[in-house]
């Protein structure tokens, strides 16, 4: 007799991903006490959820419903019986020729069992579980690592720059270029919506700093003495300001606009296109060409039509659930809730 492990599976693999019962509960429509009577085997899902509970915990259906020993403890008991076949002698047959006729042949031997086999996970299923206990010490290596790169790269165009220039010349452009991606990055990791959505505006200062570098490595004047600030700004201001403003717009739409995956991607693109038509018309504006206005028609109206064919993209696939590719974007639109949900603190499964 065997009875199935559902709820001590659906703990362990909820655990190593990194959910709480209330992350799996909102996947699957239900309450979170429904998933905490589950894993303490006091009910059971309704067996029309199974495929998505699988889907929800990485699992292939065979793993979830997986086999073990009952010893006395409490599950879902299922006991499966097979008759023996009855062989009736033909009239003159002898009985003990057909007994050892009827006996089944050996099976070969195999040095793995079958439960192993069965209750194995599989591989992208094991990288995931290893990445979720070590995610903290990855994200300190990549730190580490992106600081160490950074520095090396301004130490050395400084050590040039002093040694050809005898000054601080051109390597001041790196220094800032350096710093204006090197801050960002610090404040993302570890992932979270709320870290990218803080570092944004930080990247447009950044990049408004490393303009401004750049025009002073090139203007000789300084700028109280000459019109060259107010000439450069006139014309790198507003599309600066326009991208700093379009970068925060496009997290706040990925990120937290609760809509399905394919009309985000429709507003990203359709946001993506009004984004494009002010840095191109504000450029063409201030240095006096209408070629450039024109152009940004043309790249505007491309950007509505990819809007509108991701638009009609998602609303065929919400006709046909089932598809692969529906099921795809399913998971994708998971994990980047997940993801945007920043660092999980579950514990780990030893």
């Amino acid at each position: 007799m065997t009875r199935l492990d559902i709820g001590e599976t659906i703990a362990e693999r909820r655990k190593a991903l990194g959910l709480t019962q209330k992350d799996l509960a909102t996947h699957l429509s239900v309450t979170d006490k429904a998933v905490s009577k589950w894993e303490r085997g006091q009910g059971y899902p309704d067996i029309t959820m199974l495929n998505d509970l699988a889907r929800a915990l990485d699992l292939p259906m065979a793993d979830l419903m997986r086999e073990t020993s009952d010893q006395g403890q409490s599950g879902l008991v299922v006991e499966t019986v097979t008759p023996a076949p009855i062989s009736i002698p033909a009239p003159g047959a002898n009985p003990a020729a057909m007994a050892t006729a009827d006996e089944p042949e050996p099976l070969p031997y195999d040095p793995e069992p079958a439960m192993a086999k069965e209750t194995r996970a599989p591989l992208a299923s094991r990288l995931r579980t290893w990445l979720a206990k070590r995610s903290p010490m990855i994200v300190h290596i990549v730190r580490l690592v992106f600081t160490a790169l950074c520095a090396i790269a301004i130490a050395v165009c400084v050590i040039v720059d002093l040694a050809v220039t005898g000054g601080i010349t051109w390597s001041a452009i790196v220094i800032v270029a350096v710093l204006a991606g090197w801050l960002p990055i610090m404040m993302v990791l570890p992932f979270s919506r709320m870290r990218l959505l803080a570092a944004a505006p930080v990247l447009g200062v950044m990049t408004v700093v490393l303009l401004e570098t750049i025009r002073r490595s090139f203007d000789g004047r300084p700028p109280s003495e000459g019109t060259g600030f107010w000439e450069f700004w006139a014309v790198a201001g507003p599309p600066t300001l326009i991208g700093a403003v379009g970068l925060v717009l496009m997290v706040l739409v990925l990120f937290f606009v609760k809509i399905r995956l394919w009309y985000r991607l429709a507003l990203l693109a359709l946001l993506g296109g009004v984004i494009d038509w002010l840095v191109e018309t504000s450029v063409a504006d201030a240095m006096g060409q209408s070629q450039g206005i024109a152009d940004a028609w043309i790249d505007s109206t491309l950007y509505a039509l990819a809007a509108v064919l991701l638009a009609l993209g998602g609303a065929a696939l919400s006709r046909a659930p089932k598809s692969k590719l529906a099921v795809a974007i399913a998971d994708v639109e998971d994990n980047l809730q997940r993801a945007g949900q920043g660092p999980s603190r579950a514990p780990a499964i030893g």
